[in-house]
C-alpha cells in the first residue's frame, strides 16, 4: 500500500491526492525540490520521502 494511503487510513480521514507532472505547476506552488507534499496550498515537505508516521503528523 502506498505510504500517503497507509497515512490516510491510519488516520481514517479521506483525502484527494493530484499528481502535479507539470514543471510550472510545481514552481507555480513554490516547490523547488520533489517529491513534495503539498496540503491546502501549502508546501509541508519536499526533496524528500516521507514515512507514514511522519504525513500522519502533518495531516493529525
Amino acid at each position: 500500500m502506498p505510504k500517503r494511503r497507509q497515512a490516510a487510513k491510519n488516520l481514517g480521514i479521506d483525502y484527494q491526492l493530484e499528481k502535479v507532472t507539470d514543471l510550472n505547476d510545481i514552481v507555480a506552488h513554490g516547490v523547488m525540490m520533489t517529491p513534495a507534499i503539498v496540503i491546502d496550498d501549502q508546501v509541508r515537505a519536499s526533496g524528500k520521502v516521507l514515512s507514514p508516521e511522519d504525513i500522519e503528523k502533518m495531516l493529525g
